[in-house]
């Protein structure tokens, strides 16, 4: 099944949108996942199923609510998405929820202008332990020491498709 919605969700057609919506109620979390990661890939095309994602914000699991998150605010939703980014990027006790929020603010590129604060805000802390993995430095700081930058008009960025 999970491999099943994950190419249905990478397909990044609109047709597959009513099953996509439908998966977003799923009980399991890699399916709500894939979903919320279709209409992520679809943007402004998944907008019928802004209702779905935006219940999905408050979803048990913090991967779904950062797939959700994403995908709301590639559709114009910014203001719903980005204090639920916020909220994983600054958790300390979660680094590879922190690491999935930074790397979707470091995609959504200008749509995340509004978050530069937070983004700040963790640079300005040292890494939880555990999260540095024999790398320098460490992650999300990584993803956000490129993106800052980025978003402050001092690099250029990189180009996501």
């Amino acid at each position: 099944r999970v491999f099943e919605m994950a190419t249905l969700a990478s397909d990044r057609e609109a047709r597959n949108l009513p099953r996509l919506t439908a998966a977003l109620d799923d009980a399991s979390e890699p399916i709500r996942w894939w979903a919320a990661q279709g209409c992520a890939m679809l943007r402004e095309r998944a907008a019928p199923a802004q209702a779905a994602l935006r219940r999905r914000l408050d979803d048990p699991s913090g991967a779904v609510q950062v797939a959700a998150a994403e995908a709301l605010a590639r559709m114009g939703q910014a203001d719903a998405a980005l204090p639920v980014l916020e909220r994983w990027l600054e958790k300390t006790d979660d680094p590879p929820l922190a690491l999935q929020a930074a790397n979707v603010l470091d995609r959504l590129g200008p749509i995340a202008l509004p978050s530069l604060p937070a983004m700040k805000r963790v640079l300005q802390r040292p890494a939880p332990a555990g999260d540095n993995v024999g790398r320098e430095p460490p992650v999300p700081h990584r993803v956000l020491r490129r993106a800052v930058p980025e978003l402050e008009g001092r690099v250029p960025p990189l180009v996501y498709p």
